[in-house]
């Protein structure tokens, strides 16, 4: 009996413990509103990651114009993007609206011709390009709290890599481009909308709420068929730093189409 009650004792007094540690680090500890971790602190060294849509991690994008089956799941992840990430909703006329439910007066919403100008082939009506083998896919950054991207100090300080005519100071420069000697010969062009990247005007990011990640297409209108193309994007910024080892501040992917 006396062993009984001393686990019995035992367990309600780690139980107590327990609970008590978990309401100081709930309440007093880890902050709510935003990470505890912020800057050159957390995981990313300050820099946020790049994100390409419908890139598969497990593999190449791979699919074959004449049958759309192989391109059905890139189109879904597409779809899923761009209404739970970005607040836009797509249709099989080739429309596209902002979602009024994602709408707060506290967040800059998506600039829909900027996205969606006149003659984009960026839409569900061609499968968001991959129904005519010209592929398209969203570019954005992963939220980073409260990351303030700054412009380059002047013209020269871009990157030479980077095309001059495409960049503009209050936005974050999209480039992509191939990996490898070959990767450029068989990328062929590649278009951007808008073309001047991401306006600074979304960030920074401070967990607001309904807030919508800003983001770039890219679309792929040359690309060589019948072989793997290695890609690599690229954001452009006076702070984002490039960390090869973490692969922070750009992303490889490989896309194929037969």
């Amino acid at each position: 009996g006396k062993i009984l009650l001393f686990y019995i004792c035992f367990y309600i007094v780690l139980f107590l413990l327990s609970a008590f540690m978990y309401y100081i680090f709930s309440y007093h500890i880890i902050p709510k509103s935003e990470p505890r971790l912020k800057d050159s602190h957390n995981l990313l060294n300050g820099t946020p990651g790049v994100v390409v849509i419908p890139v598969d991690i497990e593999g190449p994008v791979y699919f074959r114009v004449k049958d759309m089956d192989h391109a059905a799941s890139y189109i879904a992840k597409i779809e899923k993007s761009l209404k739970e990430k970005h607040g836009i909703k797509c249709h099989k006329d080739g429309n596209c609206s902002i979602l009024t439910d994602k709408k707060d007066d506290s967040v800059q919403q998506l600039e829909k011709s900027a996205l969606f100008p006149d003659g984009s082939l960026c839409n569900k009506k061609t499968n968001f390009g991959f129904s005519i083998g010209k592929p398209c896919f969203i570019v954005r950054v992963n939220k980073l709290f409260n990351w303030k991207p700054e412009p380059y100090a002047s013209l020269s300080d871009v990157p030479s890599e980077f095309p001059k005519d495409r960049y503009l100071a209050n936005s974050i420069g999209i480039h992509c481009y191939g990996i490898n000697s070959p990767d450029k010969d068989n990328l062929g062009n590649v278009v951007y909308i808008p073309p001047t990247g991401i306006p600074f005007k979304y960030f920074p990011y401070l967990n607001q709420k309904n807030y919508v990640s800003p983001f770039t297409w890219i679309q792929l209108l040359g690309i060589r068929r019948h072989i793997a193309v290695g890609i690599r994007c690229k954001i452009y910024v006076n702070n984002a730093y490039i960390y090869h080892r973490k692969r922070i501040n750009f992303v490889d992917f490989y896309v194929l189409i037969d």
